[in-house]
């Protein structure tokens, strides 16, 4: 397998290039890359936030992704935060390094400025790579709580009980109408990663004061 770039090669490159963008203001490298206690290891991934001041142009036109290298594959889509629409842009590379950068208008800024809490986005781990306008240091430092699952209320955990008996008896009756297909999905999907995977996280939580973060997370 070819060497991967070191993580201090992507960032600097990364760096270098926003600089050298006028509407870049800022770059901020989030996520596994940015927390003190994560495990990141040669494959994952670079969490990058452009913050830009011409949204328009990095939707209408990709050709900056290349400004890093060749990509080999790609993927887009379009979200929002604090009701100002972002940009999703995951490339995996040529020297397969991948990037997520998420593209977000220079507002934002202001409105985080603004918040007392980080967004989850942030509040996951961020370490800030460039900020030309020195918007980012009145920030308060990220808590490393986001996707922490928090304590279920006793309805919560009767009704999750609940539900696990209720997808159980679909699995059933498609195995009884020789439909393994639709079984399958109610036992892999609803049963094992809606269900099981929420109530093995709240055990993991008991056992770690509330405070761990799940390696696998889906928003729920």
């Amino acid at each position: 397998m070819r060497k991967l770039p070191d993580e201090l090669h992507v960032l600097e490159k990364l760096t270098e290039w926003g600089r050298t963008q006028p509407s870049v203001r800022a770059l901020i490298l989030t996520s596994s890359r940015a927390r003190p206690e994560a495990a990141a290891d040669l494959l994952s991934d670079y969490d990058v936030v452009l913050v830009v001041t011409d949204l328009g142009r990095f939707e209408k036109e990709d050709a900056w992704i290349s400004d890093y290298g060749r990509p080999i594959v790609r993927w887009g889509d379009q979200s929002s935060i604090y009701g100002l629409t972002t940009l999703f842009r995951g490339v995996l590379y040529e020297d397969y390094v991948k990037i997520d950068h998420s593209v977000w208008p220079h507002a934002v800024l202001e409105r985080l400025s603004a918040e007392a809490d980080l967004p989850d986005s942030l509040d996951v781990g961020n370490q800030v790579l460039l900020d030309k306008d020195t918007r980012t240091s009145r920030w308060k430092l990220p808590s490393y709580m986001a996707h922490v699952p928090g304590r279920p209320t006793e309805a919560q955990y009767l009704s999750l009980i609940g539900e696990f008996w209720w997808e159980a008896t679909y699995v059933a009756r498609s195995l009884w109408r020789e439909d393994p297909v639709f079984a399958k999905f109610c036992l892999d999907y609803q049963i094992k990663l809606e269900v099981m995977r929420r109530m093995l996280e709240w055990r993991m939580e008991i056992e770690h004061d509330w405070r761990i973060r799940p390696a696998f997370t889906v928003a729920t």
